[in-house]
């Protein structure tokens, strides 16, 4: 009896973990990336980018293949997972040989690849708006791209999941490997970041500061994301169902 619960321990650690670098729902999530440029540019302008993207007159290769999105894709998930994942992997040595090490490390791989993917959606969009405004105003081809890739690489900053450690706080960091403190800043990251986005825009608009970005802030925060995770959700849900 002992070998046996012995066995449907492992199994049990085994899919709980295997299920956080496979778990098509955050992967599907990811999508909500695409967004990013929207937090900072007008939304006619944004639509018309993400309608050139879907007709292909914008191609999100170059960006993809970039040195800003690879360095996402490189890191793969987050590093709130990575760490549980490496920690859970260090505690149980035993329990993982290199086939399972390779089935969940790829998990996390096309995590990454797929938060890559949306990023550079929203990325491509927002390069094109920034470079077309330079070139209105008279500046070259070359100095208009290098310029908008400045703005798009600082602009992902502000907006996309945060995928290193350095971007979290010194504190989240050191106390990423307590087991009693993990959980606690398990998402802290992006929703420090969000609520950050949110909080500005915020006051400004309480004391009558507020700009348009601010009005899309709210938007996107209150409106336009929760309806795309809600959707999302949903049809997650009616897949998983029985009925």
């Amino acid at each position: 009896l002992t070998a046996i619960e012995r066995l449907s321990s492992k199994l049990q650690s085994a899919v709980s973990v295997s299920a956080l670098a496979w778990n098509v729902g955050t992967m599907v999530k990811q999508s909500l990336a695409a967004l990013g440029a929207l937090y900072k540019m007008p939304t006619r302008a944004y639509l018309r980018g993400l309608s050139r993207v879907l007709s292909g007159k914008i191609d999100i290769r170059p960006m993809f293949e970039s040195a800003i999105i690879r360095r996402r894709v490189e890191a793969g998930a987050t590093p709130e997972l990575r760490q549980v994942m490496a920690g859970y992997m260090a505690e149980h040595p035993g329990k993982w040989s290199r086939r399972p090490r390779e089935f969940v490390n790829y998990g996390m791989e096309l995590l990454g690849k797929t938060d890559g993917f949306f990023t550079a959606i929203s990325a491509a969009i927002y390069h094109d708006h920034v470079s077309n405004e330079m070139r209105a105003s008279g500046m070259g081809e070359a100095e208009a791209s290098a310029l908008a890739m400045r703005e798009t690489e600082s602009m992902i900053g502000d907006t996309a999941q945060p995928v290193e450690l350095m971007d979290r706080s010194l504190f989240e960091a050191g106390n990423a490997a307590s087991p009693n403190a993990r959980w606690l800043f398990m998402f802290a990251s992006e929703s420090r970041q969000k609520t950050a986005l949110y909080g500005v825009a915020l006051h400004r608009i309480a004391t009558g500061r507020g700009t348009k970005q601010d009005a899309r802030v709210m938007l996107v925060s209150h409106v336009i994301a929760p309806l795309i995770l809600q959707t999302i959700t949903n049809i997650i849900r009616d897949a998983r169902s029985d009925d």
